[in-house]
């Protein structure tokens, strides 16, 4: 039985809820995708190019998905995501955010329960560093061939960077899970990319008033 964790950490509960709010009402602003991507400190292969994912929940509003990206390889088969997520919580009644334990063991096992059902022969996951953080991962392969890498890096707490990387060529699969170990992440600055922007407020002075027909 899972046991609901409440918390007032400051830093979690200011991001989570700039994510839930994302989550349950997609039309908000939320934070600038340049400032987010240029936190990710990444060496894509030659021939990938970034595209910004478009977030809509679809049929699933609280999905507690954020922002992300993608480098697409040009064979178009090839590629790797990066996104801000919510693991090891749920919306509750209300629409309000419930967290669980979320300790690399929790994130371990909350990864290979929510791929388990989706890849019948994928590998148990291992705990690791990815980018400088404490990280999850998961490797599959579908039977058409396409292989996956699914890896959760803990930025804070619940709070993590889920990576997605996936090929339909297995050459190219190595090349780019490979590709991963150049990657550097400072905690701080991704968290703050998620701020949403500040609104560019002008002010005029009024000097002088002129009535008419008094």
């Amino acid at each position: 039985m899972n046991t609901d964790k409440t918390t007032t950490m400051p830093t979690k509960i200011k991001f989570a809820l700039l994510l839930g709010a994302l989550v349950v009402f997609p039309t908000m602003a939320f934070c600038n995708y340049s400032n987010f991507i240029k936190t990710i400190d990444y060496k894509p292969l030659p021939g990938y190019s970034a595209f910004q994912l478009n977030h809509d929940p679809g049929d699933d509003p609280f999905s507690l998905d954020g922002p992300g990206f993608q480098f697409l390889g040009n064979d178009q088969c090839s590629s790797v995501i990066f996104q801000i997520g919510l693991v090891r919580a749920y919306v509750g009644q209300g629409k309000i955010i419930h967290y669980l334990p979320a300790t690399p063991d929790d994130l371990k096992l909350e990864l290979e329960k929510k791929l388990g059902e989706k890849f019948t022969n994928a590998s148990p996951a291992v705990i690791g560093n990815l980018g400088g953080l404490t990280s999850v991962s998961l490797a599959a392969v579908k039977t058409n061939g396409m292989s996956y890498l699914f890896s959760w890096v803990q930025l804070e707490t619940n709070i993590v960077l889920k990576i997605t990387a996936v090929s339909c060529d297995a050459e190219k699969f190595k090349a780019l899970t490979n590709s991963l170990q150049s990657l550097k992440l400072d905690k701080k600055q991704v968290l703050e990319s998620l701020e949403p922007t500040k609104p560019d407020i002008k002010t005029s002075r009024l000097n002088k008033i002129r009535l008419y027909g008094l």
